[in-house]
């Protein structure tokens, strides 16, 4: 009977996390349209190793993200109070804030899938499903960026890991066979996912063809707690990744940035 609960339990929590995050996004569009602001940005983004020559699911096997970045989500992040949990300097002549929202599904697998046991000293599967809300700090004149980013959401099976690599599966089963992963079985049980991010960016070369930065990065959180450092070279022809619109060419109207 208690396994029997369990398993209801965690069923009516992936339905309540998929309701959530469809009323949230459903939100966030009429909220857009209210504002009558055009959208600057959706961005799409898939990482898969089907696309690669070694296609064998190992660790980080799925990440699927859409994002939304608007003048209007700047109002909103006000009205649900996370402007005072993001970093946001006030807009002026020498600062540009730009925020956004993304939609986030990570899965990850062991290095031997087709196991039907825990591997010990292995990565378990795992599957995390989160809403991120973001802010850009841009300071064209001083050269430098902050990002601070506010994660919320669910690991475990209400991510919905099992029902989207068996489902990637099927759809290309004639490059891949499994369309039952058992190993899923066993993966990790559901838990809050709840993360703040902090990175600033400050550049060190600029030219007309290169540019580099350095980059320093926090996290705090149920998921990822550690402090790295870094760099960041471009090369080529470009509008500057530290200009008011970060990098992206905007329409000069009042859609725009």
């Amino acid at each position: 009977f208690f396994r029997l609960y369990l398993k209801y339990r965690d069923i009516c929590l992936m339905k309540t996390m998929s309701h959530i995050y469809f009323l949230a996004i459903c939100y966030l569009l009429s909220n857009l349209s209210l504002q009558a602001q055009k959208l600057n940005f959706v961005k799409i983004q898939e990482s898969n190793d089907i696309f690669s020559a070694d296609n064998n699911d190992r660790y980080f096997t799925q990440g699927l993200k859409l994002e939304v970045m608007s003048n209007a989500l700047s109002r909103i992040n006000k009205k649900i109070l996370v402007d005072r949990i993001l970093i946001k300097p006030p807009s002026d002549s020498s600062f540009a804030n730009h925020a956004s929202i993304s939609f986030i599904q990570e899965f990850y697998t062991p290095s031997d899938k087709t196991a039907d046991s825990i591997l010990p000293n292995d990565r378990p599967f795992a599957g995390v499903m989160y809403l991120s809300l973001r802010n850009i700090s841009v300071s064209p004149k001083e050269s430098y960026r902050i990002t601070s980013d506010l994660s919320i959401g669910v690991l475990g099976p209400a991510a919905l890991g099992r029902e989207m690599q068996n489902g990637v599966h099927m759809v290309f089963k004639k490059q891949n066979a499994d369309t039952n992963i058992l190993g899923w079985n066993y993966q990790v049980k559901n838990d809050l996912y709840l993360n703040y991010l902090l990175k600033y960016e400050k550049i060190m070369i600029n030219t007309k063809i290169l540019q580099t930065s350095y980059i320093y990065q926090f996290d705090l959180g149920t998921i990822y707690n550690d402090f790295g450092f870094g760099a960041r070279a471009q090369f080529g022809i470009f509008n500057s990744y530290f200009d008011k619109n970060l990098g992206y060419i905007a329409r000069e109207d009042k859609g725009s940035f």
